[in-house]
């Protein structure tokens, strides 16, 4: 049947378009699949793609993914799989189609205002697309050279592109639709590399490596048509996504609080002096609040007030505090784990797949983060403390009375025990609320950046030619 299906049917749009994400947008996607849930889709009898979402299901993914590749093969090599016809022609048009949308997304206005320099000299998304129909003439005309390789690199240099637009973006900011836009740009670059080598091998007629390629393709292929229509696949694919904008975001972020030499480390102890310092007088003022008697409400108002200020203060003499820092220090450290550093400057594909990872870049980062957490917490405690003597001190000297009394002290020894009193639990509660702010940090900056909001804010003051160093660099 499976055979019989390809003979009768055009592949083209099967092996173009199939698990590559729309270009339609996640809003009309998720409508399109919520109408399939409720009424069966037509079958479109002239299109292979259609056909396989008939023969497999949803419920055979899971036997689908345990088949070896290698069984998969032995099934191709046995059913002639090589021998169909048209099977070459539906190729090389898809590999036709692939190349021009991967011309057309490169240059999409999103990628082009992140990084202009694609239209000023040639886009290597350009230059892959007319490699791509040289290479399909020579397939049509049996003249393959002996090292085709150079489509490869051309797709490489559209990576190393992806990568640099994604780099600029960190700094400029980004949207949803832009990473959306790249993720899509990926996917068709990975299926440009493998209709690539599928077709090198057609026009080679080397039957090994047709049944090779075609086995692992074709299985990725079905298995991604059994869930064409899976709603839920696809709402963990774009949640990933949002996950993905947001944590490149604040991790951004949270760069500014790991110290990677010694001078930064200096830098961040002295923030966290300062920071120290004003912590002190929040929490006198915290206990001289609480000696007012006032009414509840307007006593929570009081606290809420207390350390918004200070807080505020803090950030606006760029001081730092420790309990912060994890926060936003978690989201680099997630980044840095999925973004992954491998011994080699290539990206894992079949072009190279002898690549081992290398954790030293991500030690290093562990490294630092907790060196810029001992400082932080030096700071805090080490100056919070004697400014607290000192303000009891003085608070004696001019009143004659101790800042607090002994019943007084003894109470908040005991709300600080960790083992009879909730203090753990709402130190928990505070992480949990400290990690959300440094993600709601991250989109904020993002999109005051990808406005340009600060930038015209300075240009009022410095002019328009020295808008980010007017800044001091920093959003």
């Amino acid at each position: 049947m499976l055979v019989n299906l390809f003979r009768s049917r055009r592949s083209v749009l099967l092996f173009a378009a199939s698990g590559i994400y729309p270009a339609t947008g996640m809003l009309a996607e998720m409508n399109r699949r919520i109408a399939y849930q409720l009424l069966p889709e037509a079958d479109d009898a002239g299109q292979m793609k259609a056909g396989l979402g008939q023969i497999f299901k949803s419920c055979d993914v899971r036997w689908l993914k345990t088949i070896p590749a290698s069984h998969f093969a032995t099934l191709l090599r046995s059913l002639r799989f090589n021998e169909i016809a048209g099977h070459e022609l539906d190729s090389l048009t898809a590999m036709r189609v692939v190349a021009h949308r991967i011309a057309g997304s490169g240059l999409e206005p999103e990628i082009l205002r992140i990084y202009p320099d694609l239209e000023k000299r040639l886009s290597p998304f350009l230059a892959q697309c007319e490699e791509a129909l040289d290479f399909i003439n020579r397939v049509e005309q049996s003249a393959l050279e002996e090292n085709e390789r150079h489509y490869l690199i051309l797709l490489e240099q559209c990576h190393d592109a992806i990568r640099q637009v994604r780099s600029l973006a960190r700094k400029q900011g980004a949207s949803f639709h832009l990473t959306f836009q790249l993720l899509r740009l990926e996917q068709h670059l990975e299926r440009a590399d493998t209709l690539f080598f599928l077709i090198r091998a057609l026009g080679q007629n080397n039957h090994p490596d047709i049944i090779e390629y075609s086995a692992g393709f074709l299985q990725n292929l079905i298995i991604t048509e059994s869930r064409r229509n899976n709603l839920r696949d696809f709402w963990k694919q774009n949640t990933s996504l949002v996950a993905l904008r947001v944590t490149e975001n604040a991790s951004y972020a949270g760069e500014h609080y790991i110290a990677e030499n010694r001078a930064d480390w200096l830098g961040l102890l002295g923030s966290a002096i300062g920071g120290g310092f004003i912590i002190a007088l929040m929490a006198g003022s915290k206990i001289f609040l609480g000696g007012l008697n006032l009414p509840p409400l307007v006593a929570i108002m009081a606290y809420c007030l207390n350390y918004g200020v200070g807080f505020v203060l803090i950030h606006f003499l760029h001081f730092s505090v420790a309990t912060k820092q994890p926060a936003m220090t978690a989201s680099t450290l997630a980044a840095a784990i999925e973004q992954g550093e491998f011994n080699d400057n290539s990206r894992k594909s079949q072009v190279g797949k002898d690549q081992t990872y290398n954790p030293d870049p991500l030690a290093e980062l562990v490294v630092c983060t907790i060196r810029s957490q001992f400082a932080a917490i030096m700071g805090n405690v080490g100056l919070a403390i004697p400014v607290a003597i000192l303000v009891s001190l003085a608070v004696y000297t001019f009143s004659g009375q101790p800042a607090i009394s002994p019943e007084k002290a003894h109470a908040l020894l005991t709300e600080l025990n960790p083992v009879t009193s909730g203090s753990v639990i709402y130190a928990a509660i505070a992480g949990v609320c400290l990690f959300l702010a440094g993600l709601i940090t991250g989109y904020y900056d993002n999109l005051c950046a990808y406005n340009r909001i600060l930038l015209s804010a300075c240009s009022s003051y410095h002019g328009p030619g020295k808008l980010w160093d007017s800044c001091g660099g920093k959003r």
